[in-house]
């Protein structure tokens, strides 16, 4: 709800002005659907929709509204996961995404994460992540060897 109510606070002025940007932070996670993850996948989605629809009630007065949706960002929800391939920077993200505004109304906001994003489905397609295989897989009880960036769920 803290999106829609930002967005409700701050879009008068815009509109008012005839110009600005808001930029709405979402994850790939929103794009597609991941057992235990149910939850957090259903709100990034509404982060995305919702910017996508705003933005197009509201282009033709001058606001842009732009929706991220990075992959793996080395903050406190991955426990401050070491950077490499698949764990972007925090600040190095935050310089890229800033790059990317005004390219499109939804961006993952650094090439790397959109390379991952392309790729994801064919690495990791929605079949397996829902098959039986896959559930399982998700709910290895030590998460960390397979993303060690990620807590062990406790049950």
């Amino acid at each position: 709800m803290s999106v829609a109510q930002m967005v409700r606070i701050v879009l008068p002025q815009m509109v008012s002005r005839g110009k600005g940007v808001i930029i709405n932070m979402s994850s790939v996670a929103g794009s597609r659907s991941s057992p235990f993850y149910a939850l957090y996948s259903a709100t990034k989605a509404f982060v995305r929709i919702f910017s996508e629809a705003v933005c197009a009630e509201y282009f033709p007065q001058g606001v842009t509204i732009q929706t991220v949706s990075p992959m793996f960002v080395s903050t406190n929800m991955i426990n401050n996961a070491q950077t490499g391939l698949l764990v972007k920077d925090a600040d190095e993200f935050a310089r890229e995404a800033l790059d990317t505004l005004g390219l499109s109304s939804h961006v993952s906001g650094c090439l790397r994460h959109a390379v991952q994003s392309f790729l994801l489905p064919f690495v990791l397609p929605k079949w397996f992540l829902h098959s039986r295989w896959g559930v399982k897989l998700l709910d290895a009880g030590d998460k960390s060897k397979l993303f060690p960036f990620v807590n062990a769920r406790t049950n």
